[in-house]
């Protein structure tokens, strides 16, 4: 986290790539913390909308655009019920929604700051976004479902119930 990204001042030293240091919607000199939390060019804004909304369907409730730390820290959330029991299908659908959604603000991030570098104006549509955010989402979904196969997985083939209390 400590300067382990290429952001902000990483592209001040490479010739022909300076114009990356700075936030070309914001004009401030981007970090983590301005592309995942603060920043309107990423698309974070209607990425977390929708994350919000689908985690509203399971009671659980986030903010309206989670900042930078809250976001790296959601991992470590837990999903409680009234009595404080944990709510293990919730907890799990939680932690990887909010790090599916985070992990796709970035890589909208760098497509539009490397890949379209010669197209400053080109910006990535609330279809495009919302598009993603579901195949991203049904990846994992995929995913959770191939690995509940013993045939797949053998004896590290996850709990059908885990996977069955965390999207159901």
């Amino acid at each position: 986290l400590h300067g382990g990204h290429r952001v902000g001042s990483f592209w001040r030293n490479i010739p022909g790539c300076e114009g990356r240091a700075k936030c070309s919607k914001c004009n401030t000199t981007e970090t983590m913390w301005h592309i995942l939390g603060e920043c309107g060019a990423t698309g974070g804004a209607h990425l977390w909308g929708i994350a919000k909304r689908f985690l509203q369907n399971r009671d659980i409730v986030i903010p309206d655009r989670p900042t930078a730390e809250l976001q790296l820290g959601m991992p470590l959330c837990e999903v409680k019920d009234e009595e404080d029991n944990l709510r293990i299908g919730e907890t799990r659908l939680l932690r990887i929604i909010t790090t599916e959604t985070t992990y796709l603000v970035w890589k909208v991030r760098c497509e539009r700051v490397i890949e379209w570098e010669g197209d400053p104006g080109r910006e990535h549509s609330p279809a495009d976004l919302t598009r993603r955010w579901y195949a991203a989402i049904n990846a994992r979904l995929d995913l959770d479902m191939k690995k509940t196969s013993k045939r797949l997985a053998g004896r590290k083939a996850a709990p059908v119930q885990r996977v069955l209390a965390t999207w159901t």
